[in-house]
């Protein structure tokens, strides 16, 4: 940031020096507006007209109806406030002021070019509509009026020389002797001609250094030259009094490519003292965690899922605090006859999700609706701000229907299979006891509590110590929820800052469990690790195995807490496969036995340039990561041109050699100039990577994210050529 704020600084100051040079006045179009003459086409002509010649390279400036009042006509300019025009437009001016009028005729006497755009005057302030006076100016100072943007583009170009000639968007200053261009837009090597003259050089605003820049050709009133940076780059092109350099033909580089492994070293920066990045606040940097897993059910004794050689591939994702609450039948069609179904579903004890359930000749198959007790619904927390969450989640955690996301929230529409929905689960009861049924939102239709019809609205009901069976049916789309408390107590909403549903760490609600007839439910959860890594902390209520690249790892730690320690004996250099086996909690199952993300540590690794978020346990890591490596040149390679060229690099990226700042890039091209840095023979090449706050918001309750591409992509080469002989 601070790099890029003092390029900001240098850029902003110098084009604030001097006075804009710039061919084209448009007319700010306040009278139409004022008159009621079509102001609002008028408005529109003139910004439609400042982008098109802007984007053709065109500069230009607004102007108001005071400024071309008091304006001189000289030569065949118009003259104001220090600056000059040979081109005066009036955007779909239905009505002006009558000085602009006389103003505009004056200067189509001398041979300035006047353009109405899209419409003629037909009022003025002076006498309205109908006047001779007005009509004989506007015959003399527009013949007829133009219709396109092009077509004024066009005029200019046909009436003298531009300013500037080639691709891309110019800003014209003049600064005391010396002409001055920023030039946006214009790839590498692409030939533009400018109207200033003497010695060229190219200042850079990221470092503040000027180089002497070659032209193929100067009049006496022209330059031609080769632009020298990429078209994402800002040029800063300044003319100044002297003579220029003439070009040459640049000496082919020599090219050495960086590819393979690098040295990797993660920087963590999320400081999470305040609570910003998560909820509570903790005087520690949030650093590579693992929050999405390849998951499966234990199904078999020792089912050998800890090899690294498994291909895990087909296993469902499941993100840490999510997991199955409900088995979910639908949509089906509303005028289905589902009588002799609904006694069976509410009859049963456990849903098999292998066997499908046969409804009017059609087999239909169980499907999971998963939520978090914390997070809610995932992808979907509810209502939002333009700028994300206002600081709470929605309580509603069944959502049936197809999601559409509105402006700040979102709407669940019929889906093409119909509006009628079943779901499954069971409630857990420590003992007897008497309980309420809460309900809100898109309330079911019908409900079944232990095999017995209840009202949908709820109300007060007895549980039995163990699993109750509930089965719900919807006969509409939308969002609602449907909970089991015991006792009589209300539940308050989740307090401010909580971001959690109201139903989040709260005893008396019963957890919903869609195995409740599993003996011993236990899950398998994979992962590649960064690389380096050398311990894990896990958050688990039950007992769990580990293993890193198909070798067991010890697990330190206890069920009171829930907190394990798992370390390597010797941290693998690469990324390696992550295995674990956890004894779940009834109900906990898939995500939802990981409250929270793996934390993981790291040392030193290694890693070759590409995107680092395609590893698990980085996809969600913002934060910086160091490349090095050390390269070899030879004495007449050190003595001339050396430029690092990174490839590509997602976000940033600060170079040092030996040691020592040789310049940051927060945009492409991420190209560094070397020279004067290296020495012959080994040299340490440093290259410290930052990403963007996308890769955390992967997993938070949002909508607003982003691309999570990181790291060094590359490719990265060096590049020599020998400096010229002075």
């Amino acid at each position: 940031m601070a790099a890029w704020m003092k390029w900001s600084q240098r850029l902003c100051y110098l084009m604030s020096q001097g006075v804009h040079r710039c061919d084209v006045a448009i007319l700010y179009p306040v009278a139409p507006s004022q008159a009621g003459l079509e102001g609002g086409t008028a408005v529109k002509t003139a910004f439609g007209l400042g982008d098109h010649l802007f984007n053709s390279g065109l500069d230009f400036d607004f102007m108001d109806e005071e400024s071309l009042a008091r304006a001189r006509v000289e030569g065949k300019e118009l003259r104001v406030a220090g600056e000059s025009y040979r081109v005066l437009v009036l955007p779909a001016m239905k009505a002006v002021h009558y000085s602009t009028l006389l103003k505009a005729a004056e200067f189509k006497r001398v041979g300035g070019v006047v353009i109405a755009l899209g419409a003629l005057p037909e009022a003025s302030d002076r006498a309205g509509r109908d006047d001779p006076q007005l009509a004989a100016l506007v015959a003399e100072a527009f013949p007829a009026p133009l219709a396109s943007a092009e077509q004024v583009s066009a005029l200019v170009g046909e009436a003298f020389p531009r300013d500037f000639s080639g691709p891309g968007r110019v800003n014209h200053r003049r600064v005391g002797p010396r002409d001055v261009y920023l030039v946006c837009g214009a790839p590498k090597g692409a030939e533009c001609s400018f109207r200033a003259v003497g010695k060229v050089e190219l200042w850079d605003p990221w470092d503040g250094s000027v180089k002497p820049l070659p032209v193929l050709e100067q009049t006496p009133e022209r330059t031609r030259l080769r632009m020298p940076l990429d078209a994402e780059e800002a040029q800063l092109l300044v003319f100044s009094p002297g003579k220029p350099a003439p070009a040459t033909e640049p000496t082919p580089p020599n090219i050495t490519n960086l590819d393979g492994e690098w040295e990797f070293e993660l920087k963590p920066v999320l400081d999470n003292r305040w609570g910003d990045f998560r909820w509570p606040p903790a005087s520690t940097l949030i650093g590579a965690e693992a929050r999405q897993f390849r998951y499966a059910d234990e199904t078999a004794p020792n089912p050998g899922w800890e090899k690294a050689s498994l291909d895990d591939s087909g296993w469902q994702t499941t993100t840490a605090s999510f997991g199955p609450k409900f088995w979910q039948l639908g949509p089906l069609p509303e005028a289905a006859d589902s009588k002799e179904l609904e006694a069976r579903l509410a009859a049963w004890e456990q849903v098999d999700p292998a066997v499908p359930v046969e409804l009017g000749g059609r087999k239909l198959l169980w499907q999971p609706l998963s939520f978090s007790w914390r997070w809610g619904v995932e992808g979907d927390p509810g209502h939002q701000g333009y700028h994300g969450l206002k600081e709470q989640v929605s309580d509603d955690f069944i959502a049936l229907g197809k999601l559409k996301f509105t402006a700040t929230s979102s709407t669940y529409e019929k889906e093409p299979g119909g509006s009628r929905y079943y779901l499954w689960t069971s409630a857990l009861s420590p003992a007897n006891a008497r309980a309420r049924v809460l309900v809100g939102g898109n309330p079911p239709a019908a409900l079944w509590l232990n095999h017995a019809r209840l009202s949908p609205a709820g109300g007060a009901v007895e549980v039995h110590a163990g699993s109750n069976p509930l089965l719900l049916r919807y006969d509409r789309v939308g969002r609602g929820h449907v909970v089991l408390a015991a006792g009589t107590n209300d539940i308050p909403p989740a307090k401010p800052g909580a971001l959690a549903m109201r139903w989040h760490n709260r005893p008396e609600i019963l957890p919903y469990d869609t195995r409740s007839q599993s003996a011993e439910p236990a899950g398998w959860y994979r992962f590649n690790a960064p690389p380096g890594l050398r311990a894990m902390t896990v958050a688990a209520q039950r007992k769990m195995r580990a293993w890193a690249n198909g070798e067991e790892l010890t697990v330190a730690g206890s069920e009171a807490p829930g907190q394990w320690r798992i370390t390597l004996p010797k941290p693998p250099i690469t990324s390696v496969p992550v295995a674990l086996r956890l004894e779940q909690p009834r109900g906990d199952y898939a995500g939802a036995a990981l409250p929270e993300p793996i934390a993981l540590e790291c040392e030193h690794g290694q890693l070759a340039p590409g995107d680092w978020s395609r590893i698990d346990g980085l996809t969600s890591y913002s934060g910086g990561a160091w490349y090095r490596r050390n390269i070899n040149l030879s004495a007449d390679e050190a003595a001339g041109e050396v430029i690092l060229d990174l490839g590509k690099v997602v976000a940033s990226a600060e170079v040092r050699v030996n040691g020592q700042p040789a310049g940051i890039r927060v945009a492409g091209p991420w190209r560094f100039d070397l020279t004067g840095r290296i020495k012959p023979g080994q040299n340490r090449l440093e290259v410290l990577v930052y990403n963007t706050l996308a890769n955390h918001y992967t997993t938070i309750p949002t909508r607003y994210r982003g691309s999570t591409t990181s790291g060094l992509l590359g490719p990265v080469r060096i590049e020599t050529r020998s400096l010229p002989a002075h």
